[in-house]
This record gives structure tokens, C-alpha cells and sequence, in this order.
């Protein structure tokens, strides 16, 4: 079996198609990197691939992850617990 080369469709990814696949810039894929909410890159010579693997595994990831409540929400529920807590 021969290790994937960049050009692999199927095993990676470059820096403009991660870009496309979750709208962001080269800042925001920097940084998300950088948190760790996105996965390394792997260098072939300067230019960054992602496998298309780690990338699948992370959207699935998120996808079963429960939604976040919207702030608001979470506001208006304190709110309406301390109302009731002094009646």
C-alpha cells in the first residue's frame, strides 16, 4: 500500500477547500487550529493538507454534540427562576 500523496482526492484536503468546506479564512482556519477546534495540518513541503478522515471524524463529532442554548434562553430561564425563588 502507497502512502497518499497531496494530490489524493480521497486522502487530503489543501488549505482552499477547507476554507470552502466551513466558509472561513486563512485567519479563522489559523485559529482554529490553534485552539484545537480544527485538526493539524500536514505539511508536504510548505504547502497544508488535512486528511479528509480527521476532518469527517470532527463534523460527526459535532453533529451528535447537543446544541448549545442560546444565550437569551439561558438568560431568561435564571431570570425566571430567581422571580420565582423570592415569591
Amino acid at each position: 500500500m502507497t502512502n497518499p500523496s497531496p494530490a489524493d482526492p480521497n486522502g487530503f484536503i489543501g488549505l482552499a477547500k477547507v476554507k470552502a468546506r466551513y466558509d472561513i479564512s486563512d485567519a479563522t482556519v489559523d485559529r482554529r487550529v490553534k485552539r484545537g477546534d480544527l485538526p493539524a495540518p500536514v505539511y508536504f513541503g510548505r504547502f497544508r493538507y488535512w486528511r479528509l478522515a480527521d476532518l469527517d471524524r470532527l463534523d460527526a463529532a459535532k453533529a451528535a454534540a447537543p446544541a448549545p442554548a442560546p444565550i437569551g434562553a439561558a438568560a431568561a430561564a435564571r431570570h425566571r427562576a430567581g422571580a420565582t425563588a423570592g415569591a
